[in-house]
């Protein structure tokens, strides 16, 4: 009855509805594969067939794709920079993988809050909290430079303890800095405040209590780290 075709009635429009919320991606992802199939299906039999789509769930898709890809790239080659760096500067695979300890910690810590608190991880909280919990290298960085290069007489335990006081006020104003987030109006953000919070504190906290027991007890400073 001239409705949902366009003036000449070359096109049709059709207008569909899911169960699910516009921004469930999980539940789209495998709806938008099974019509992409099936309009190649029919473009076999119809060359000319085309088809046009529009709806926030296919923002969303798109976004979270977009967002996974850039994790991808730009963890890559961040950890290949860093891990280049850190190489030419302490020469040990052992103190690298220390190194890494508070980073792992940080985001088990960080995903585990989120979802406790939310029930579930937005994507684009991985992307910025990922980020965000780069900042925990420099407690672990900290703490083996100043024991590659300065180690304390009574041990790593008693150099740790030394540089405790700053360590936590670092992590204390790194935190106030991202908790605030957790009053915004976009749920996203909220999660971006639990996960980066959480994640700092266990970053701090395992460069404490982990790093002094598993580093060298005579560490071997290099020419280009002095």
């Amino acid at each position: 009855d001239g409705q949902f075709s366009s003036a000449d009635g070359s096109c049709a429009i059709l207008l569909l509805a899911t169960r699910h919320g516009a921004m469930d991606s999980d539940a789209h992802e495998p709806l938008q594969q099974e019509i992409t199939r099936q309009v190649q299906r029919l473009q076999q039999t119809r060359p000319h067939l085309t088809l046009q789509q529009s709806g926030v769930h296919r923002f969303a898709l798109q976004a979270r794709q977009s967002i996974q890809a850039d994790i991808a790239r730009i963890s890559t080659v961040s950890t290949v920079a860093v891990t280049l760096l850190f190489l030419a500067m302490f020469r040990s695979l052992r103190v690298l993988l220390l190194a890494q300890l508070p980073i792992i910690w940080a985001l088990l810590v960080g995903a585990t809050a989120t979802q406790l608190v939310f029930g579930h991880i937005h994507g684009l909280t991985l992307a910025m909290g990922s980020t965000l919990i780069g900042v925990c290298i420099d407690y672990p960085v900290h703490y083996l430079n100043h024991h590659t290069l300065l180690p304390d007489p009574d041990g790593p335990r008693a150099g740790l303890r030394r540089l405790w006081p700053g360590l936590w006020l670092g992590a204390l104003t790194t935190i106030a800095g991202y908790a605030p987030l957790g009053w915004s109006t976009f749920p996203a953000v909220q999660e971006v405040a639990v996960f980066a919070s959480a994640g700092i504190a266990g970053a701090v906290l395992s460069t404490r209590w982990w790093l002094p027991i598993l580093v060298p007890l005579q560490p071997k400073p290099v020419r280009l780290q002095a």
